[in-house]
């Protein structure tokens, strides 16, 4: 208990934490959140009370980020740059920092307790979806720290965070990842990218970072989620001179995909498929190595191909109760898969690895200190010369 107490020491540790569990991530967001909330109680009590002069008792920025920069350094916090310009700064949650603040809401009688991850009412959800089933879009956006996710998202990902708290890591790199990606890959002169699994909207998506140095590029999003796809006017904020669309399918349905992304995408020409952390949903019945055949064999051009997968043998025991976990919260069960097995997803379609290789996520930065060691995930980008 001294831990938990001497970690939330000060007069806004608690409120920030509480905020950056409901997915607030930027600064300017979670000042504007906290003196909303401030507010709201200030004008509950103001009846009863004198009163409270304009500004009193509210957050100011400067003692924001004095609370963030100590979260940090206790490490209930992380602080990342987000891709793009002009630069953003994003706090988030740690697993430390989550199994603190659920310490302290036990402090408070049930009636009256701050709920975890839901500071901020669920949206509304799209016709014909179901908030009380977990969805794998929206239990990933609740690992990434986002906002657009049920009660049901929540319960699955704090579930599979306590059998494997690095999945939160997993998620942050796998954004970082991404980025790389799309930078090496405009370098090589790509314009075209086909995201699939996109997941819900968040800062760094496939066209921010292309369109940053090659303005002309074009981006087809796919997801077959009908929450993603409500949200999917976010994906669309194009440069004049590039496109951007989005495409409502799943990956097995190839043919679909296709067809609609040739209204915006050039097969003649170099285009990238991206694949992040959306295979392992794809049962090995339901023949993976065939989907991405089907999808590069009508790109008559060089093609490259980029997959993020969850791993079998990257912490195999964890790896292995998170999935059971998972498995058991949520109707699309994830197959997760070795080195071995992801290499083949890329040989099986003659695409070969560009440095450095089929790698986890903690060995694509091997001189960044801060990402540490065993960090579940197979990374790669292939190229496929026609």
């Amino acid at each position: 208990m001294n831990r938990v107490l001497s970690a939330v020491a000060g007069n806004w540790n608690v409120l920030i934490l509480r905020h950056l569990a409901s997915g607030v991530t930027r600064p300017s967001d979670l000042l504007d959140a906290v003196n909303a909330e401030l507010r709201a109680e200030q004008d509950a009590h103001r009846a009863d009370e004198a009163g409270t002069a304009e500004g009193e008792g509210l957050l100011s920025r400067k003692v924001m980020f004095d609370t963030l920069k100590r979260l940090v350094t206790q490490g209930l916090a992380v602080r990342r740059r987000a891709a793009g310009y002009p630069k953003r700064t994003h706090y988030y949650l740690t697993p430390r920092g989550r199994e603190i603040l659920e310490a302290v809401s036990k402090l408070d009688p049930p009636e009256s307790r701050w709920p975890m991850g839901s500071g901020y009412a669920d949206p509304q959800p799209p016709p014909g979806v179901d908030p009380s089933v977990p969805n794998p879009a929206r239990i990933w956006n609740v690992t990434i720290g986002g906002k657009n996710n049920f009660a049901a998202d929540r319960e699955a990902s704090t579930a599979v965070l306590r059998a494997m708290p690095t999945l939160e890591i997993t998620a942050r790199l796998t954004r970082r990842f991404q980025a790389d990606a799309v930078r090496m890959l405009t370098g090589l002169g790509v314009r075209q990218f086909l995201d699939i699994g996109t997941g819900l909207p968040v800062d760094g998506a496939v066209h921010e970072i292309a369109q940053m140095s090659a303005p002309e590029s074009r981006v087809v999003y796919v997801d077959n989620d009908p929450v993603v796809m409500a949200h999917a006017r976010a994906l669309l904020t194009s440069t004049p001179q590039g496109r951007c669309d989005f495409v409502h399918a799943d990956l097995r349905e190839p043919g679909k995909i296709l067809a609609h992304a040739a209204a915006t995408l050039d097969f003649t020409q170099p285009v990238a498929v991206i694949m992040l952390m959306v295979l392992h949903f794809i049962p090995d019945q339901d023949d993976p190595a065939g989907i991405i055949r089907r999808l590069l064999e009508e790109i008559h051009a060089t093609s490259y191909l980029v997959i993020g997968h969850a791993a079998s043998d990257t912490d195999p025991g964890a790896a292995a109760d998170a999935a059971n976990l998972y498995n058991e919260k949520s109707p699309t069960h994830v197959r997760l898969r070795s080195h071995a097995e992801v290499r083949r997803l890329f040989s099986a379609v003659g695409a070969e690895l560009l440095e450095p290789g089929l790698v986890t996520l903690s060995d694509w930065w091997p001189e960044d200190d801060s990402v540490p060691p065993g960090v579940n995930g197979h990374i790669g980008i292939g190229r496929r010369i026609l």
